[in-house]
This record gives structure tokens, C-alpha cells and sequence, in this order.
């Protein structure tokens, strides 16, 4: 018997579940579904501002100076009221290579799959940032590397 998509994922949801309150550490603040809903949303429009950058393309260097400003200021102000970051977590984001990890890996995908989402980029810049960092983590043997 095959499972269909809907019947796999209403089961790794159970398991996931179950598995939340016994088995995973500690990961912080737990949001209200009301809380959760609105972050959700501030997600969704940071989302369609890049994606209105990125569907216009700009021809001088001056245009995409700007466009990467507005861009990087639509991140900051997501990441400061959704994620609650602030100006040291911005810092390690901003400074410590995602922009150019993201770039990069933004132009890759578009170049094997041009449909790729922003969302689906994103999730790839933030795991590579982390294995960058967990990687450096290691070699140095500091937290902070």
C-alpha cells in the first residue's frame, strides 16, 4: 500500500509532535499561535518586497547598490520584528559572509531551476551560513568564531 504526500506529512507531523515534548532540547521562547500567525505574515511581505527587487533587474552599479540596500533593509526590519534579532545577532548575518553566501547561491539556483522561490534560497543561505559557522566553530574551538 502507498501512502499519498498528505498521508506522509499528517504523519511526520504526529511524530514530530510527539517527539517535541520528550525528546528535543530546549530551543526558546515558544510563540502563541496569534504571535505566529503575525510573524508569519511579516515573513510573507519581507518575502514579496525581495521578490519585487529581484524581478526588476538593474542595469548600473548605482541601481544595484540600491536595490541591494533595499533588499538588505527589508531582511533587517523582518528579522528585527519577526525574529526578534538584534544588533549583534544582525551583525553575524550581515557581516560574516551571508550576503555574498546568498548571492552566490542565489545564482546558482536560478541558473539550474529559474522558477526556484526566494523562500527556498533562503532556507539554503541559512543552512550553509550555519555549517560555515559550526565549521569554524570546530577549528578555532571558540563559540564565537
Amino acid at each position: 500500500m502507498s501512502l499519498t504526500v498528505e498521508q506522509l506529512a499528517a504523519e511526520s507531523m504526529d511524530l514530530w509532535q510527539q517527539c517535541a515534548t520528550t525528546c528535543l532540547p530546549e530551543l526558546g521562547r515558544r510563540f502563541r499561535p496569534e504571535e505566529q500567525s503575525v510573524k508569519e505574515k511579516l515573513l510573507d511581505q519581507c518575502l514579496a518586497s525581495i521578490e519585487k527587487e529581484l524581478m526588476r533587474v538593474p542595469r548600473i552599479r548605482e541601481e544595484r547598490a540600491a536595490a541591494h540596500e533595499r533588499i538588505t533593509s527589508a531582511f533587517v526590519q523582518f528579522a528585527r520584528s519577526a525574529l526578534e534579532l538584534d544588533d549583534r545577532h544582525l551583525a553575524i548575518l550581515l557581516e560574516r559572509g551571508f550576503p555574498e553566501i546568498g548571492t552566490s547561491m542565489g545564482r546558482m539556483a536560478r541558473r539550474f531551476d529559474p522558477g526556484v522561490g526566494t523562500s527556498e534560497i533562503f532556507q539554503a543561505c541559512r543552512k550553509r551560513t550555519w555549517r560555515r559557522r559550526m565549521s569554524a566553530r570546530r577549528q578555532s574551538g571558540s563559540w564565537w568564531a
